[in-house]
């Protein structure tokens, strides 16, 4: 498991919850591609190509964050891929639930570094879904809001 703790926002954080704070990009990730009935390891590949990029691109208080999630984020995508639901109905309901669950590890962070991952993580959604051609609204990202 990947440990974030050596970042001040994190300190207070459980090992399980920063291993659940390194699954948000996935996850986004996931939800955006997984809009169509069908996807397969080419929408993840350009997910991991998309990843791969934030740290380069992203606001400076997280470039630690996405350094560490950049380590395990293509493992852990095709991972979680197999482990899904085949159903899209099904899917997409798993999906949510893991993000609601990681929202409430989000909201035990310091306020700043709240509101740079929810930017963050609209944009990355976006982003990833705009490469496979889908066009999803920043609302359609996440189950619920970060606000």
């Amino acid at each position: 498991m990947l440990n974030i703790k050596f970042m001040k926002p994190f300190y207070n954080l459980t090992e399980d919850e920063n291993g659940q704070l390194l699954l948000l990009p996935v996850y986004i990730s996931l939800q955006a591609i997984s809009k169509r009935a069908e996807f397969d390891k080419n929408d993840l590949k350009t997910a991991v190509r998309f990843a791969h990029t934030q740290t380069f691109s992203c606001k400076p208080i997280l470039i630690p964050f996405y350094q560490e999630v950049d380590k395990e984020f293509e493992s852990t995508i095709y991972s979680l891929f197999v482990q899904l639901p085949v159903d899209t109905t099904a899917r997409k309901i798993a999906i949510e639930k893991e993000l609601e669950l990681i929202e409430q590890t989000v909201y035990k962070l310091d306020e700043q570094f709240i509101l740079a991952m929810h930017q963050s993580m609209r944009l990355f959604g976006v982003h990833i879904a705009r490469a496979q051609k889908k066009v999803l609204t920043p609302d359609a990202l996440l189950p619920v809001s970060l606000n």
